[in-house]
């Protein structure tokens, strides 16, 4: 039965069908792959295109949101000068108010604005020669004067403190405690000796940021 089964003439045409002549729709179905395959390949191409376009746009458009207006180093800054750090107590103490306006463009103020009336002191935390009390007067807009700037390049404003207390009493028992006043002229006493800061109490113009600090000591 065996041998029967493999001699079959049937079986045999069978076998030679499978291997040796394929059927049309297997050739068909060949064709219709390679079609796909140019399909997908050329799908593909075009998808990438695409996305490089997209990806070029996009970096562009990123990269003219943050370009800066000015360059990097445009700064508008200040810091505060004086002779010595050492200062006798009671003595005049000239502080210089140093402005660098590295923008390139002078720095307009608003109309009818007048510069800040700013003052420099010493002070320890405790003892101080100021602030000095200000009144503020108001005064009527005179839209004909030209505006205020600061310049480019350097300015220097000077204000004169003295290191001592900027209020005194007659009365040594005076409420809130005040240092009493000099006799007998009634000039104002010295700081005690000690370490002090030397600031500003406000900046003055618009658009200049406040200086540092300096630090000072009161001699004797």
């Amino acid at each position: 039965m065996t041998a029967d089964r493999y001699t079959s003439p049937g079986w045999t045409s069978r076998r030679k069908r499978d291997a040796g002549e394929p059927r049309a729709g297997a050739g068909r179905r060949r064709t219709m792959r390679r079609f796909g395959c140019v399909l997908l390949v050329l799908s593909l191409v075009g998808c990438s295109h695409s996305s490089g376009q997209a990806r070029g746009t996009s970096t562009s458009t990123t990269a003219r949101v943050l370009a800066p207006t000015h360059p990097p180093s445009a700064r508008v800054t200040s810091h505060l000068e004086v002779a010595s750090g050492k200062i006798k107590a009671g003595s005049a103490v000239r502080v210089v108010f140093i402005i660098e306006n590295e923008t390139g463009n002078a720095i307009r103020q608003p109309a009818c604005h007048r510069s800040t009336e700013w003052q420099a002191y010493l002070t320890n935390g405790h003892d101080a020669s100021g602030p000095l009390p200000t009144a503020t007067v108001l005064q009527s807009c005179d839209r004909t004067k030209p505006l205020e700037s600061v310049p480019t390049g350097e300015s220097r404003l000077s204000y004169t403190t003295h290191a001592t207390y900027f209020s005194c009493a007659n009365a040594a028992d005076s409420y809130p405690p005040t240092p009493k006043c000099l006799e007998p002229g009634g000039e104002m006493p010295p700081l005690p000796a000690g370490r002090y800061r030397i600031a500003v109490n406000a900046s003055p113009y618009l658009g200049v940021p406040l200086p540092a600090a300096l630090h000072a000591v009161i001699v004797g």
